[in-house]
């Protein structure tokens, strides 16, 4: 594993490969890489690197969920704004969605993701490793992606209880 100081994250972290009963050393060793805020992490660990990109796309996946059917509430209360049993459970399917988000936000995975681009990754040095497809993640700041997303939430929750309780209130 590379060297790296508390104070400036260096550009990159390899975790090496090891033999299967060395998994939990392969995976601290992710941890700590993990929190030094490496640019990049390249993981050769098979088992590794797969269960990471799972955790990845599962914050994703939540994080696309709530965007989604936050905008698709908005829009349906936006035209039709009578239709509170269609856009109610897309409104509160946002909130848990960027609820279960800000669960694992604290997590120092979240502010990676998988690199695809060819380009950054021909830069890296990959000629050392022993594995032929290992998985390189790249930090990035998830800073307008939370915002959209809490912002997106909140509106439509907000909106939605709002126009329940006026719903109700008119009965």
């Amino acid at each position: 594993m590379a060297e790296f100081s508390n104070h400036t994250p260096p550009k990159y972290i390899t975790i090496k490969d090891r033999s299967d009963d060395q998994q939990d050393e392969a995976e601290q060793e992710l941890q700590t890489a993990l929190e030094s805020k490496a640019k990049y992490i390249i993981i050769e660990p098979h088992l590794v690197g797969e269960l990471t990109v799972r955790w990845i796309k599962v914050g994703n996946f939540f994080h696309k969920v709530s965007v989604v059917s936050g905008v698709i509430a908005l829009a349906v209360m936006y035209t039709k704004s009578d239709k509170l049993f269609i856009y109610l459970p897309f409104a509160t399917t946002s909130i848990l969605s960027a609820g279960l988000y800000a669960l694992s936000s604290n997590d120092p995975c979240c502010k990676y993701q998988v690199e695809i681009s060819m380009k950054n990754i021909e830069k890296l040095p990959l000629h050392n490793l022993s594995s032929s497809s290992p998985v390189i993640l790249v930090r990035r700041d998830d800073t307008r992606r939370k915002w959209l997303q809490n912002i997106v939430a909140v509106t439509s929750g907000g909106l939605s209880l709002w126009r329940l309780y006026h719903w109700f209130y008119n009965l």
